[in-house]
């Protein structure tokens, strides 16, 4: 079998094009098919899937933008950022449930997110979960990532919310224990 990068990199722009210009499902088989030829590849055709779903959310096409973030996840699963966009998208359509799913899932593949973890909460605060859920939410999160420093911020703030304050105090002792700076990091995630 010839190897010819010229060729194999027009196939990859014409797809993209394919992508851009809404011949989607021609496109997103080439890009399919090009990140099984390379694996190499499929974290970087992810990240330009997603850069385009960004411009179709700008425009506000979000069943394109939603479909090409869930490519974006099948093509590299590890890369995270597309299943925080489509929680996004999810909770600007009114889709809570479904964003709460998106964001969840963040936070048990990779509990440091705190991005995330702040759209989490702010969205159950947003859809006033009651705090005996939210105080599960965090819990659950938190037995599967006991040594995360942000789900434990997290907890703690929700077992200050409910009067729990020695055990709030406690928990966020342990995540300032594990990073000394989480305040600032939950800070930041919010700007």
């Amino acid at each position: 079998m010839n190897h010819n990068p010229e060729a194999e990199q027009a196939a990859y722009h014409l797809a993209m094009l394919e992508v851009r210009t809404g011949n989607r499902d021609e496109g997103l088989a080439a890009m399919r098919d090009i990140a099984q030829k390379h694996p190499e590849q499929a974290s970087d055709i992810s990240k330009r899937l997603g850069e385009i779903a960004a411009t179709f959310t700008g425009q506000e096409k979000m069943e394109e933008a939603i479909l090409l973030y869930k490519t974006a996840l099948e093509l590299s699963p590890t890369d995270l950022w597309p299943q925080v966009h489509l929680g996004e998208i999810y909770e600007a359509q009114g889709h809570q449930e479904e964003a709460m799913n998106a964001y969840r899932d963040v936070l048990l593949q990779k509990p440091e997110s705190p991005v995330s973890a702040l759209k989490f909460h702010d969205l159950m605060s947003n859809m006033q979960t009651p705090h005996e859920t939210m105080l599960a939410e965090w819990q659950a999160i938190v037995a599967q990532h006991p040594e995360a420093a942000v789900p434990l911020y997290f907890l703690s703030a929700t077992l200050n919310a409910i009067g729990s304050t020695d055990e709030a105090e406690e928990l966020l002792r342990r995540a300032k224990e594990i990073n000394p700076t989480i305040s600032d990091v939950i800070t930041a995630a919010g700007e």
